[in-house]
């Protein structure tokens, strides 16, 4: 089986997010360009003033998570947080996948709701959109649950902090009118604020 691997980039300041991605066939390119991307970030973004004890450490004032094995078997990533200030971070992931020419094998998940059919690539969409549902999201406009479904799922897969999936789906739902516009980051720090956890 032939695999492809995507580097990724997800950056955030107070002022601004970013995600970057890059494609490559072979492994040890995206591998340096990973180890590449790290570098550029701790100069750059983070001004050098992160220092890394012999153990990897960064201090206690940051967050870190890391999982480098260079083995081309599975995913790696390095992922460096302010740890009081989540908005403050760099995530950078090389990404192993299958490469495809027809996904005719990949699940689906259809949800029947209204005498219509909505079918999701995840379970964990088709969950988000059955917690729109109990929370009333698409009681005007099925419309509206198709979006509420993608925030809740961005905001899930970007948190580092094994988020109970309902709970978060549930508070989305309750404030969605001052959140529908905010970016998942936003989101993030509102409900880790004021939710009760």
């Amino acid at each position: 089986m032939k695999y492809v691997y995507m580097v990724q980039l997800d950056r955030s300041a107070t002022d601004s997010d970013s995600i970057e991605t890059e494609l490559y066939e072979d492994y040890d390119k995206a591998y340096d360009r990973y180890k590449d991307i790290i570098s550029e970030q701790l100069k750059n973004f983070w001004k050098n003033e992160v220092n890394f004890d012999t153990d990897g450490d960064p201090g206690e004032e940051y967050e870190f998570f890391e999982e480098d094995n260079n083995s081309n078997e599975s995913d790696v990533y390095w992922h460096l947080s302010l740890k009081y200030d989540y908005y403050i971070h760099t995530f950078v992931d090389l990404i192993r996948t299958p490469l495809y020419t027809k996904r005719s094998d990949e699940p689906q998940y259809i949800v029947r709701y209204k005498e219509n059919e909505y079918s999701f690539r995840s379970g964990v969409a088709a969950y988000i959109f059955h917690a729109g549902i109990l929370n009333d999201m698409g009681k005007r406009k099925a419309d509206i649950l198709l979006e509420y479904v993608d925030p809740v799922y961005d905001c899930y897969i970007s948190d580092v902090n094994n988020t109970n999936l309902g709970k978060l789906a549930d508070y989305i739902a309750e404030n969605w009118k001052s959140l529908r516009k905010t970016d998942r980051y936003a989101i993030l720090e509102k409900y880790y604020s004021e939710a009760d956890l």
